[in-house]
């Protein structure tokens, strides 16, 4: 009887390597997938945008002059999504801040003071959660670039109102 060669398996210990390897780099493949999947979706805007549109506003006394949302970026350069509306209300800047504030109260939306580090005289901020969402709500004097509505040109005082998103 002919004695079979040491390695007479080799071939299927060559199948096996070759199935280990592919087996190996699809899972790879399907996990890098799923996770630019869930991070891209995860930077998306607009979830933020249709936050912002579902958020009462006191509609009566602000005027919406602009919005837009950008994507956020996570592979380069880290960039948290973002989704803004501002509008425009007639007033000074503390007559305004007390009029979200009494605005919220009534519906019992918890609204909290926000400050910044150099504390403007002439600024309030505030900050809405809803959602799972930070709102940030910036009271501000008009600055001269803003968009006014003709029918409040001629208005003495007037305040812009940012109400902007992000995902935390």
């Amino acid at each position: 009887m002919a004695e079979q060669p040491r390695f007479a398996d080799h071939g299927t210990m060559i199948k096996k390597v070759i199935l280990w390897v592919t087996g190996t780099a699809a899972l790879l493949a399907l996990l890098t997938w799923n996770y630019t999947y869930q991070m891209d979706r995860r930077m998306d805007s607009t979830v933020l945008a249709e936050v912002l549109e579902r958020t009462p506003i006191p509609t009566e006394d602000l005027v919406l002059v602009d919005q837009w949302n950008i994507d956020g970026s996570w592979l380069l350069e880290k960039r948290e999504p973002e989704a803004v509306r501002k509008y425009v209300a007639v007033g000074a800047v503390d007559e305004v801040c007390s009029l979200l504030d009494g605005f919220y109260g009534e519906r019992e939306i918890q609204i909290r003071p926000t400050s910044r580090s150099d504390n403007p005289v002439d600024w309030c901020g505030r900050s809405i959660r809803l959602e799972d969402t930070e709102i940030s709500v910036w009271v501000e004097p008009v600055k001269s670039w803003t968009k006014i509505p003709e029918h409040l040109i001629d208005e003495p005082e007037l305040v812009v109102v940012d109400f902007s998103a992000y995902r935390r």
